[in-house]
């Protein structure tokens, strides 16, 4: 009986082997994995802030270009004025 179970101690051995070769791949894969997943991540958040910093530049153009309107507006307002009153000054 103790050489059977001396077979079975050097098969038990052998598919411990194997298991933790098998182990040992899924831990590699799962560790690739994780680093893929985790650039997508880091990928997915410059997208974002690309996106959050395109959206908020054109916002303040937009904001700057109607100021400078307005600005215009205004200059041209100011120079009605000032020619309605020479206009009255001269009556």
């Amino acid at each position: 009986m103790s050489n059977g179970d001396a077979g079975k101690d050097d098969i038990d051995s052998e598919e411990y082997e194997t298991h933790a070769t098998v182990l040992d791949k899924l831990l590699a894969w799962e560790k690739k994995l994780y680093e893929e997943v985790k650039v997508g991540i880091n990928v997915h958040d410059l997208v974002c802030t690309f996106h959050y910093v395109s959206f908020f530049s054109l916002l303040i153009e937009s904001i700057r270009i109607s100021y400078r309107v307005q600005y215009l507006d205004i200059i041209c307002a100011k120079q009605i004025i000032l020619s309605i009153i020479q206009t009255l000054s001269l009556l």
